[in-house]
């Protein structure tokens, strides 16, 4: 690397100091990602004076330090099927590539030959002369990865000193390499509970102590208070604590004889909540918000022994979709069972 630094400099020492006519042309580098790189091409264009050949272009990586892998820089030296549909192919040129701390030097020498000051010819047609790609190392930035910005291109070339360029990085908005982790939450189907996040890896807490569960589900939940933790690569999110309450003693005289049901559960539109009464009794059917608050009472009547079907939904109450408990009391007996309500 060294060698390098001492030859990128020594082509500097080349430049020859004839007068010529003010020159200028663009330098593009356009970029996007390809999997875990960063993937730049450089175009060129003459846009005033005559033809010149341009020597070197250095690219300050100020803001991308920390996010790339520089030096595992490399040069592409011939396309493949991934940039057929990119133009002007025929335009691509050999080139040298160095990396120095936070700047990349493009040294655009012809044949590799630095004692012969023969660079890449600047002409009227745009022509692409290099192709390379770096390796993105920060996929969990805590701020959203910045693309290579234009904050100080060094260029030389070998027909004069007074050649202007015009410089535009073109490149996609700014991003991480991962999506962020959604805060994940817990749903209560009969006697399991399970979560909708998509994720690396899940662990299960009942009262604070680890439990084995099935990846997103837990089977055969017993009472407790519930967390779930999901991770990925990048981070670690939990969820906000679960009570399951499970009441299974039968009120022979007027109680709930079979659990109760919501189905489907989770619901986009409608669910249907089902119970069944042995015998007559005072029922009270609610439903409540995480928070503990009634939103809707659905019955509060005295029903005669049978199964009883309800439809409710959230949304036609006025309530935004998310999470509620059904609460349905029959004389001594009380159940109650979680619902989510998705978005249309």
């Amino acid at each position: 690397m060294i060698q390098l630094k001492n030859t990128f400099f020594l082509c500097l020492l080349f430049l020859q100091v004839s007068p010529v006519l003010a020159q200028s042309f663009n330098l593009e580098l356009e970029q996007m990602r390809v999997g875990e790189e960063l993937v730049v091409e450089v175009f060129i264009q003459k846009t005033d004076g005559s033809d010149f050949e341009l020597g070197s272009a250095s690219f300050p990586f100020a803001n991308l330090y920390g996010s790339l892998d520089l030096a595992h820089a490399k040069k592409v030296d011939s396309l493949d099927g991934d940039f057929s549909n990119l133009k002007n192919n025929e335009g691509y040129s050999s080139f040298y590539l160095v990396a120095q701390n936070n700047w990349l030097h493009l040294v655009l020498l012809k044949n590799f030959d630095i004692s012969n000051n023969q660079g890449s010819l600047v002409t009227a047609e745009r022509k692409r002369v290099a192709q390379f790609t770096i390796p993105i190392i920060d996929k969990c930035a805590n701020v959203q990865l910045q693309w290579l910005v234009n904050s100080g291109t060094a260029i030389t070339n070998f027909d004069g000193s007074d050649v202007t360029a015009n410089v535009n990085y073109v490149g996609p908005a700014a991003y991480k390499l991962t999506a962020d982790l959604a805060i994940p939450y817990i749903i209560e189907d009969g006697d399991d509970l399970y979560t909708l996040v998509a994720a690396d890896s899940y662990t299960w807490f009942r009262d604070g102590v680890e439990v084995v569960g099935n990846d997103s589900e837990l089977k055969n939940a017993m009472p407790g208070e519930y967390e779930v933790t999901v991770s990925n690569e990048c981070e670690t999110k939990t969820s906000t604590p679960y009570r399951v309450e499970k009441i299974t003693a039968i009120d022979e005289a007027s109680g709930l004889e079979t659990g109760l049901v919501a189905y489907p559960n989770p619901y986009e539109e409608t669910t249907f909540i089902q119970y069944s009464l042995n015998n007559s009794a005072n029922v009270l059917v609610e439903i409540y918000d995480l928070l503990g608050n009634k939103i809707v009472t659905l019955v509060n009547d005295n029903q005669s022994r049978g199964v009883y079907t309800l439809p409710f939904s959230a949304t036609e109450n006025g309530y935004e979709p998310g999470v509620y408990v059904i609460k349905v009391q029959a004389g001594e007996t009380a159940l109650s069972q979680r619902i989510v309500e998705l978005g249309h």
